[in-house]
């Protein structure tokens, strides 16, 4: 049999969190999150079960995430920031707009957030960023575009 890995999960939770799950008859190593850009504090859990190997990994959001919603005609790239990795939403901004500029080579106009903090208005402009509350996204994270 092929020593292939076969990609069981890999999705974003509700909350922000990264989730992978890997299998395969050849023993797996955390190399093998390479490709999704796992970050070196990424809780991972490898371990055979039934003659095959699993890798189980979870960590905060913090990178280039597609994302679709259904009134877009095609996926839109953003750079995601979990809030738990920052001291406040101004921050995680801060911190995706940098990525986003490393990323993509550009800086980024627009924050999106599942819920506008208390006693901010919708398109309220934080730093150079314009911020919007936007029901598409990943709750407990700031996106960048």
């Amino acid at each position: 049999m092929k020593d292939e890995v076969i990609e069981l999960k890999n999705i974003v939770s509700d909350d922000g969190m990264y989730a992978v799950h890997l299998m395969s008859n050849a023993e797996l190593t955390v190399e093998a999150l390479r490709k999704y850009d796992a970050p070196a504090d990424a809780k991972v859990e490898i371990n055979k079960e039934a003659g095959v190997y699993h890798l189980r990994a979870t960590w905060l959001l913090c990178g280039a995430l597609e994302i679709n919603c259904e009134v877009w005609p095609a996926p839109r790239v953003f750079v995601v920031w979990n809030l738990a990795l920052c001291d406040s939403v101004k921050g995680a901004m801060y911190e995706a707009a940098n990525k986003y500029e490393d990323v993509f080579g550009e800086r980024s106009q627009y924050a999106f957030v599942h819920k506008m903090p208390r006693g901010v208005e919708n398109g309220a402009e934080v730093g150079d960023l314009m911020l919007f509350e936007a029901e598409w996204m990943v709750r407990k994270c700031v996106a960048v575009r």
